[in-house]
């Protein structure tokens, strides 16, 4: 292949005289580089450097792009190394196209000077020119011709090489188009994927939330279960109570039966604790033989004057103790004789037949000062006419007469109660009794 260097190089010779394009005779020289001894040299660097590239070829052993790359795709059979010099190849093609371009140019300039020499030769044969023409017009057809063909051939190898890149952009192109649908696919898919994900996980978390709710549930329907248990265990005591529990000395004897003896029981009522008191059989006249007991609400048997000096407060909660000298207090005696109706005993002391009695007696709560409000019919010894004067009096612990007396009392005006005791007994006791066991 002819190349811009070659046909500057004819040019300049031509300008200094050259009058054929026909090289001169060399002896010995080959016309093709693709011998033995040059093949066997590309071969030979080949074998040392695998990494080889063209121009190392063509600068070591002085040779073309064409005729190295005729070595090596047609007489060694590289055909990797080919596929991978297409690309470069293509720049190559480019640039002998255009160096063919300037060489028609020249091929131009070069028949009109030939036209020129043409003259030249008839006007020397008609001046006697003994030199003889030296221009080979068949050679230089050929050449020509050979050069038209090349150029062809180029073309068509470029057409063919545009044609495989369009083919291989179009291809590209359908496979760039599937490859995005590809992937828009697969981000559906991923998408899809990590809402399932999200999902398993909610389910995880709901699983592990019930799981843990139903530890909560069970740990609180074992201690519901165990308060069940314990108020369950709490009623039957409270019912069993309730079946043993007395509420006046009148159920100790119906309970006890013939072990029944006077003394000290416990009582129970609603909304007070336990607290003992003294039970005394006392039969009245008309009672039968087996009567019922007293329950005793106020013993001063024993105490000397002032014993019963207590506030309000004490009076109103009860105090002393039932094996000596007590009062039940005011709260405990409303509510009992406001459940049912009493009868009240007012005697000297336990051994003593001296006595009297009412068959009603009832005393007001807290917001009436706990006045006497019932006490009727009363009987027995002429103590009781001044023992009367309590009727509708309120309780007081810190007027002029309980301060005279030294202790708590239904004082009138006058302060009978001085009277009562000194017509009656300074120390006394009363009882109470339900009505219903009156005549039993």
């Amino acid at each position: 292949m002819i190349d811009i260097v070659t046909v500057n190089s004819w040019y300049n010779e031509f300008q200094h005289g050259r009058q054929s394009l026909r090289d001169k005779f060399r002896e010995y020289r080959p016309k093709t580089v693709a011998v033995p001894e040059v093949i066997d040299a590309v071969r030979q660097f080949i074998t040392q450097d695998r990494h080889l590239i063209y121009p190392e070829i063509e600068t070591s052993l002085n040779i073309s792009r064409i005729s190295s790359h005729s070595i090596l795709c047609e007489h060694l059979v590289l055909t990797r190394l080919c596929k991978q010099s297409d690309t470069r190849g293509r720049c190559e093609m480019n640039k002998q196209i255009l160096r063919l371009c300037y060489f028609e140019v020249f091929l131009l300039w070069l028949a009109n000077s030939i036209g020129a020499i043409e003259v030249n030769e008839e006007s020397s044969k008609d001046e006697g020119c003994l030199d003889p023409p030296l221009i080979d017009y068949s050679d230089a057809g050929n050449e020509i011709e050979a050069l038209i063909k090349s150029v062809e051939t180029i073309r068509r190898q470029q057409k063919d090489t545009e044609d495989a890149l369009q083919s291989e952009k179009t291809l590209m192109e359908i496979n760039g188009k599937r490859l995005a649908e590809v992937q828009i696919v697969m981000e559906k898919y991923e998408k899809r994927l990590a809402e399932l994900e999200s999902k398993l996980q909610s389910t995880a978390n709901l699983q592990q939330d019930e799981k843990t709710l139903m530890e909560i549930n069970g740990k609180r329907l074992a201690e519901l279960e165990r308060k069940l248990q314990s108020t369950a265990v709490m009623e039957q005591q409270k019912a069993e109570r309730k079946l043993t529990a007395i509420h006046d000395c009148t159920e100790a004897k119906v309970k006890n039966g013939v072990r029944y003896k006077d003394g000290i029981y416990e009582l129970q009522l609603s909304g007070f604790p336990p607290f003992n008191v003294y039970c005394l059989t006392k039969c009245l006249p008309e009672d039968p033989k087996d009567c019922y007991p007293w329950t005793v609400i106020l013993r001063n048997e024993h105490s000397d004057n002032g014993t019963l000096e207590k506030s309000w407060t004490e009076y109103q909660a009860g105090f002393g103790n039932a094996n000596n000298d007590y009062f039940i207090g005011l709260n405990r005696l409303n509510v009992m004789t406001k459940t049912s109706p009493h009868a009240l005993l007012v005697g000297v002391d336990f051994e003593s037949e001296r006595f009297f009695y009412y068959d009603k007696f009832a005393i007001t709560g807290e917001r009436s000062k706990y006045a006497v409000d019932v006490l009727e019919n009363g009987r027995g010894d002429p103590g009781l006419y001044y023992f009367s004067y309590i009727k509708n009096m309120e309780f007081s612990t810190d007027g002029h007469c309980a301060r005279k007396q030294r202790r708590g009392w239904w004082y009138n005006y006058f302060c009978v109660m001085d009277s009562f005791r000194s017509q009656f007994s300074y120390y006394f006791y009363l009882a109470i009794r339900p009505r219903h066991s009156d005549n039993h």
